[in-house]
């Protein structure tokens, strides 16, 4: 299981239409179908349920949304998190006499 394929299964299960979610996300309706049957087959699960051109959640599928849009959020939290804390890295310094530190500072 791949993180794109569950990205993939998160925006089709938001719109729950093939060919839109396919152009949002930048790429062809039988490459995001393929990916999704792909991901069925590895959970061994139907996810959506497809009648003609409609396709819709099936109970398996939303009680794997409910928890994938769960863990996807914590994803991008920890991303960003990660990233806050590696541009908040700030150096402080404490002087009692900055007479004796004021070239220091000047050629830091």
């Amino acid at each position: 299981m791949e993180l794109l394929q569950l990205r993939y299964f998160i925006k089709l299960a938001q719109r729950q239409h093939l060919t839109q979610t396919a152009e949002e996300l930048m790429i062809s309706a039988s490459s995001l179908s393929a990916t999704i049957r792909k991901l069925e087959k590895e959970l061994n699960v139907e996810l959506f349920e497809r009648k003609g051109r409609n396709i819709r959640l099936s109970t398996s599928g939303k009680i794997f949304y409910k928890y994938i849009s769960q863990a996807q959020t914590l994803f991008d939290t920890a991303v960003t998190e990660a990233q806050r804390s590696r541009q908040s890295q700030t150096l402080l310094i404490f002087v009692e006499n900055t007479h004796i530190w004021a070239g220091a500072f000047l050629d830091f």
